[in-house]
């Protein structure tokens, strides 16, 4: 049997191989967009990338650009910075504000913001000040929706049935199954919920399973109006996938649990549902000496000047594809409420579009700029061919 290789142009965000992603660029342009070479020629690209990149993959991007398409200017920008415009922009929606006039997204944008990129290899803590990223407060962790997903391949290989080359299937159940228990459902003890030693290796990714999970982990009780809410583990967390049979369907569905059809393959997840998405928290319980979500904000926050931290915490934007899942917002919340001053506001704002926040942005930072293709941070072909190496990079902002 013969398998499909999945390669991907893009590392950590950024483009990587451009024999790969030429192929995307012809399929989008000519395909999708029925762009001619006369129609680019008119076009200014924004194209988003990390904000710490090396500067020599910069320079095979721009040559590509110019040089392979012929685009007459174009924008390297960082993605928090579009993912901040895209907040904005969100913000002014769900407050029914004109997000179409320039003056009033200007007026709602904030002097100092937090963004929180959770993504699919890592998740990024960005402040940005007065529109600026401050580069020398981000921080990053090793572990990102990718990370989870090949977790969850690799349980679900070792104790139920083989998904070890079913990438984005597992993705798809990880989406539909996994969640944060929060307030609204049960208060879990993760202290020691399981007897499985799950370890990846910090560089390889390569996970390790050793032992059996312990199916019957406690859960914490608590009280409400004299009630006792904690029920049974496996009557409350157990869910099923139904896998797809490719003949009536393509697509995966998650159902209450009830056991098998006569012509269907049924997944069964209960305890991994909460424990999995975890580790974005606690890496440490996988092996990864680093960090969690919580704690690269709080580092984050630490490197910034004491009279401006209230300013960040009262505006944190959480974005990205990995925030998506249930109970992220209200667990980041209790995780950093404890560490930072009572006086001190904390105001969480997850984007209703999170994983398109910074496609969002860009397009938004582009409707908002008349002049775009000549503002500070594009790049012109007429720049590029008279600077040749020497690319300018984009403005970052200093509160060191």
């Amino acid at each position: 049997m013969e398998y499909l290789t999945l390669r991907s142009a893009f590392e950590n965000g950024r483009v990587v191989d451009w024999s790969i992603e030429n192929e995307i660029f012809q399929n989008l342009l000519g395909t999708e967009m029925k762009f001619n070479s006369d129609a680019i020629a008119s076009t200014h690209l924004i194209l988003s990338q990390p904000l710490v990149t090396p500067q020599s993959l910069s320079k095979i991007t721009l040559q590509v650009l110019f040089e392979t398409y012929g685009f007459p200017s174009v924008c390297l920008a960082p993605a928090p910075f579009l993912s901040c415009w895209g907040a904005v922009a969100d913000i002014c929606e769900t407050n029914q504000v004109d997000s179409t006039d320039t003056h009033t997204i200007q007026q709602h944008f904030p002097e100092c913001a937090l963004v929180i990129d959770a993504g699919h290899a890592s998740v990024r803590v960005t402040p940005m000040y007065q529109t600026l990223p401050v580069l020398e407060a981000e921080k990053v962790t090793r572990i990102g929706g990718r990370q989870l997903t090949n977790i969850l391949k690799e349980i679900v290989s070792y104790r139920y049935f083989d998904v070890s080359e079913e990438f984005f299937l597992m993705n798809d159940v990880k989406e539909k199954m996994l969640f944060f228990p929060t307030e609204s459902n049960h208060t879990w003890n993760y202290n020691n919920p399981t007897q499985e030693s799950i370890q990846m290796d910090p560089i390889t990714e390569n996970i390790t399973i050793t032992t059996v999970l312990n199916t019957e982990f406690e859960i914490r009780e608590r009280r409400y109006a004299g009630k006792s809410v904690a029920e049974d583990r496996t009557k409350s967390l157990t869910l099923e996938f139904v896998l797809p049979d490719f003949k009536s369907t393509f697509t995966g569905y998650t159902r209450p649990s009830q056991g098998e059809g006569k012509e269907e393959q049924v997944l069964r997840l209960d305890v991994d549902r909460v424990i999995i998405p975890d580790f974005l928290f606690n890496p440490k319980n996988i092996g990864i000496a680093s960090g969690g979500v919580a704690d690269a904000v709080l580092e984050s926050l630490a490197l910034l000047p004491v009279h401006l931290r209230p300013a960040f915490t009262n505006n944190i934007f959480l974005v990205g594809g990995t925030s998506n899942f249930a109970g992220f917002s209200e667990t980041l919340y209790n995780a950093l409420r404890p560490n930072i001053p009572s006086q001190h506001p904390l105001r969480i704002f997850h984007t209703s579009d999170a994983s398109r926040t910074c496609w969002n942005g860009g397009r938004v930072f582009v409707e908002r700029q008349p002049r775009f293709s000549s503002s500070p941070w594009s790049i012109s072909r007429k720049e590029y061919d008279e600077m040749g190496d020497n690319i300018p990079s984009f403005p970052v902002c200093s509160l060191a």
